[in-house]
């Protein structure tokens, strides 16, 4: 059996359709994700150094929102692939399109 939790995280007064601010709704979010940061030093041959290479263990979650969100929230994350560390790089959650609407007729409708 699964079981769901959910939790109410409060209200964000930033605009979805801006990137910037689109960028701090996920890191807000993604603060209650569970990432361990790993880093590994790697050799590069051309240029004779050791590198620090950051990588990301941990789940990712769903990031539910109508279709516009999860556009606006793909986009976010694209704008932070080339970030340092992966907590930077928005990996933590899955925009979703979720179709609330619908949700809350079926919910009228049950009553």
């Amino acid at each position: 059996m699964c079981t769901l939790i959910y939790s109410i995280l409060g209200i964000l007064p930033h605009d979805e359709n801006k990137t910037d601010q689109m960028i701090e709704i996920i890191e807000t979010t993604q603060q209650f994700i569970p990432l361990i940061d790993k880093v590994k030093d790697v050799y590069v041959d051309s240029t004779d150094e050791t590198v620090q290479v950051h990588t990301a263990l941990g789940h990712a979650i769903l990031f539910a929102g109508d279709k516009k969100t999860a556009a606006r929230a793909r986009s976010a994350q694209k704008a932070r692939t080339n970030a340092l560390k992966p907590s930077k790089q928005l990996i933590g959650l899955i925009p979703i399109a979720s179709d609330w609407h619908t949700k809350v007729k079926l919910l009228d409708v049950s009553k």
